[in-house]
């Protein structure tokens, strides 16, 4: 795939150009592939074990230049367990951040393979997050944040880098919060459902929220992976409409390597599972444009200072006198 960069259509922000997904849709029902390995390791036992669950040698994790990362709104997921499972392998997903999973606490829910990190909502019958992480990786949870939106953040950590993963979603009627969430300089990403509009996404419209992330995203230097014209993240069954909630933004040594894909309906959840892939190649990097937050200008004085500069500027073929002021323009 090939990666790049362009800015939007106002210039204020970069976004990445993808290879676009396939159309909404429900994916045929498949049974996950039988398991081989050894026996399920939770988030509380070793890390790095020489065996998974699907029989495949850990040289494999080692020798592949790319992580697989996969984000998806679920609606419940305890019903969607076996196309999720089929789904993770056929695609190599080495982590997979779930929003909305419905469970609650002491429901038991596991993926062969996989260690599991897991934030129930509590008091509330929807929401919940849940981050699946490989056997063959090292990866710690290093904070979690249930009070209006709800994440999860686990460390993620391989032979050669270091990354901060925030599993992210905020319902409609609750605060963003933002601000609780510390953001290094590097080696982050956060990806999620955020509920909001901006055209940087492909909204038509710029709603307080969209502008309350995109005013986060400038203040901690972070760029949106998604592109405009992007396919469709979420169908709506009731307005028969679609739109993309669905976002991920990571710091810049990331984004260099980062490219997205918008793959098919899965279990008859209404949202679509977003595949990132990060390149660990040094290769595939490509400078980054520069950015500008135009929002951040002072207009007023650009107005000022531009009639100031411009008055004595003498435009040919257009000497007339504008008599009410007697002045030559």
């Amino acid at each position: 795939m090939t990666l790049g960069d362009r800015i939007d259509s106002n210039g204020a922000r970069p976004v990445r150009i993808h290879q676009a997904g396939a159309a909404p849709g429900s994916a045929p029902r498949r049974s996950p592939p039988s398991a081989t390995g050894g026996p399920f390791i939770s988030s509380c036992g070793a890390r790095g074990r020489e065996r998974k669950a699907t029989g495949r040698k850990n040289s494999r994790a080692k020798d592949n230049p790319t992580i697989n990362i996969m984000h998806w709104n679920a609606e419940g997921v305890s019903d969607k367990k076996e196309e999720l499972e089929h789904f993770l392998y056929e695609n190599s997903i080495n982590i997979c951040c779930i929003q909305e999973t419905h469970l609650q606490e002491g429901k038991p829910f596991k993926i062969r393979g996989y260690q599991v990190f897991r934030s129930d909502r509590q008091g509330r019958k929807k929401g919940g997050v849940m981050t699946l992480v490989r056997n063959s990786i090292n990866a710690s949870e290093t904070n979690r944040y249930m009070e209006e939106a709800e994440y999860i953040e686990v460390k993620i950590t391989t032979n050669d880098s270091k990354m901060n993963i925030v599993n992210y979603y905020c319902p409609n009627d609750k605060m963003l919060s933002l601000d609780t969430i510390q953001v290094p300089d590097s080696g982050f990403l956060i990806a999620g459902d955020f509920n909001s509009q901006s055209q940087s996404w492909g909204y038509k419209t710029l709603d307080r929220r969209g502008e309350d992330i995109e005013s986060w995203q400038d203040d901690n230097h972070l760029i949106l992976v998604n592109d405009p014209t992007d396919p469709s993240t979420f169908y709506s069954r009731r307005w028969h409409s679609t739109t993309t909630p669905d976002l991920a933004l990571c710091t810049d040594d990331i984004h260099k390597n980062i490219s997205r894909k918008v793959d098919e309906q899965l279990g008859g959840s209404d949202h679509r599972p977003v595949l990132l892939t990060i390149s660990r190649d040094s290769a595939s990097e490509h400078p980054q444009h520069p950015r500008w937050n135009y929002k951040k200008a002072k207009w007023g004085l650009f107005n000022i200072r531009t009639n100031e500069l411009t008055r004595a500027i003498e435009t040919e073929g257009r000497k007339h006198q504008q008599r009410d002021k007697g002045v030559q323009c």
